[in-house]
């Protein structure tokens, strides 16, 4: 067995999931190669300090409030919740109401206007057609 073999399987050796031939091998190699010792003791090391540290000590009142909320829970967990339905509908209402009157507020702010104003100011602006532009140009 090389190196590279004993490290693919070193974890299932440290927790003796090998079958015993295989193990047989792993021992040997284990008594030749110093790496391979070396790297298996610091495994097992940090094995140990991880199954410590990997136990979990659950809080004894949890199951306790478990249950007080599931006792308290009157609704069924898929019930339709008014809610969800009910801000996006009030936040479109309120959309089309504010476009709605911002085109009425937008028609009626130029009351003053009339339809003879705005004929001549079109007037104003087709003027050129009109007009040479060369006696413009000769009064400089």
């Amino acid at each position: 067995m090389n190196c590279k073999e004993f490290e693919n399987k070193i974890l299932f050796y440290i927790e003796g999931e090998l079958k015993p031939d295989e193990k047989k091998q792993m021992d040997l190699h284990l008594e030749t190669c110093e790496k391979c010792r070396f790297i298996c003791l610091k495994m097992q090391k940090t094995l140990a300090i991880i199954g410590k540290e990997k136990q979990i000590v659950p809080n004894p009142f949890l199951k306790t409030r478990i249950l007080e909320k599931m006792s308290k829970q009157e609704t069924p967990v898929f019930a339709f919740n008014f809610n969800k339905i009910f801000q996006p509908v009030m936040m479109l209402v309120i959309m089309c109401v504010g476009i709605y009157l911002g085109i009425m507020i937008g028609k009626n702010s130029i009351p003053g206007q009339t339809e003879k104003q705005i004929l001549s100011e079109e007037i104003y602006f087709t003027d050129f057609d009109n007009e040479p532009i060369e006696p413009f140009l000769l009064m400089e």
